[in-house]
């Protein structure tokens, strides 16, 4: 049975209520992200896009520009969104000295960015097979994930 990227974020929630720290909120960010990741990555996929088996560091920033270059404003917020996150993921994973992080507030935020990636993309992909957003959107992530990932630099 594999994982669903959704459990990180029911994580995220239980130390947003359980480990108001500064080791709790980190985590919490980090989790967050990879929640909103995998949920996007999955997307990407569920197109019928196949990411190589190489170079798998670059993923991150593929993900984040495939969505950020589809001509949709609420999808290429997703692109924005998983930016900035991925920042604050590095940061909290990182920059230990870093501690504007690690406020209740800042956890908030990005489990609230991180909630919004996710539950865009599971309502367009609710919408498949029930009219042409979906259709649309699906075929546009294809063809800029093929541009992109095609692109100089990820070989």
């Amino acid at each position: 049975m594999s994982m669903n990227a959704e459990e990180f974020l029911e994580l995220a929630k239980r130390l947003l209520t359980n480990e108001q720290c500064p080791a709790g909120f980190r985590t919490l960010i980090s989790r967050g992200y990879y929640a909103a990741f995998h949920v996007a990555k999955s997307f990407i996929e569920s197109t019928g896009f196949t990411f190589p088996s190489r170079n798998t560091e670059k993923e991150h920033q593929k993900v984040q520009d495939i969505f950020g270059s589809i001509g949709d404003g609420q999808i290429e917020l997703i692109g924005k969104n998983l930016f900035d996150l991925h920042g604050h993921r590095k940061t909290a994973d990182y920059k230990l000295d870093n501690s504007h992080i690690e406020t209740l507030r800042s956890a908030q935020e990005r489990l609230k960015e991180a909630r919004h990636i996710v539950d865009t993309l599971k309502a367009c992909v609710a919408k498949k097979g029930k009219g042409e957003h979906y259709d649309k959107i699906a075929s546009t992530v294809h063809k800029k994930a093929t541009e992109i990932i095609k692109g100089v630099g990820y070989a």
